[in-house]
């Protein structure tokens, strides 16, 4: 029910990863007044050819066209008009946000994955926690977080509260939070591909096996699929992982909200969509001669 669609790309498999803002026990509240929605909103294209990863983050607050969407159980249904971004997923679930994100970029989505914030805990946690390098001390209690400043190992709560925080992101901003979720998920990654986990088949799928729980995904992307694409990623070099923030300005009628850089956010989305930025990476990374930066440390606005 997507209308026309973007064309694949042979060899590139674009994921949509959605974190939402799902409460439980005492603020299970919130979700009745608000709905659910996400608060993180990443493509991850993924060229195993190539053997490169772009991860485009789309601020949640960016006012975009959103596609008509049926209602039903998972929403109000829309009839089409301009709204923020993650939005769509309260007018008609993931379905919805996923029409809402191809529109946009015009980047074929093959598969979409949901992670609530107690599955991100999880996930975390399951990998033994990952590594992060914090800047300054953080003492924020909006998100139930202190932390010191420099390398450590952060368990699930402590990443999650560092995922949400805006106080410890730069400026207190929504596009400083999003830097520190490129980092964090830049390091889970590392944890993921460096560890035990990609060493054999079955330990990867024991692995997707005991997190499946913690996510929820489109129809067609199963632990047998998840273990595929996997697998294909153990020839993914990380030192050629390209993390970018979308590019947005402000919205005139809203401070609080941001609009799309039409031009610049266009030839972002393209060059994703065609893989032509996976591509790129591997000469950028051999002019630069550092033999690869870790997933971690890059962050590209």
């Amino acid at each position: 029910g997507w209308g026309d669609r973007p064309a694949q790309v042979d060899g590139v498999h674009n994921i949509l990863l959605l974190g939402t803002d799902e409460r439980a026990g005492d603020d299970a509240g919130y979700n009745e007044l608000n709905g659910i929605r996400p608060d993180v909103l990443v493509v991850v294209s993924i060229d195993v050819d190539n053997g490169g990863v772009t991860m485009v983050n789309l601020p949640r607050d960016t006012m975009v066209e959103i596609p008509p969407c049926d209602g039903g159980d998972e929403g109000e249904g829309w009839n089409g008009g301009v709204d923020q971004l993650n939005h769509a997923m309260t007018y008609g679930g993931m379905d919805c946000q996923g029409n809402t994100v191809e529109t946009v970029t015009g980047i074929h989505l093959d598969h979409m994955v949901l992670v609530d914030f107690a599955g991100f805990e999880n996930i975390v946690d399951s990998i033994g926690g990952i590594e992060m390098c914090v800047p300054e001390p953080v003492d924020d209690p909006k998100a139930h977080l202190v932390l010191d400043a420099g390398m450590q190992r952060l368990d699930g709560e402590q990443a999650l509260g560092l995922a949400r925080s805006r106080d410890s992101a730069e400026n207190g901003s929504d596009l400083g939070r999003i830097e520190n979720q490129q980092r964090m998920i830049g390091s889970i990654l590392r944890e993921v591909t460096e560890g035990e986990i990609l060493s054999s088949p079955s330990t990867l799928y024991g692995f997707l096996d005991s997190i499946t729980d913690s996510l929820t995904t489109d129809s067609e992307f199963g632990t047998d699929k998840m273990t595929e694409l996997a697998v294909a990623m153990r020839e993914v070099d990380l030192g050629r992982m390209n993390m970018v923030t979308a590019p947005v300005t402000d919205y005139p009628a809203d401070a609080n909200k941001v609009a799309l850089e039409e031009t610049a956010a266009q030839e972002l989305f393209t060059a994703v969509a065609t893989g032509e930025l996976a591509e790129g990476g591997d000469d950028e990374a051999e002019e630069e001669g550092s033999g690869g930066v870790a997933p971690s440390d890059v962050s590209l606005r």
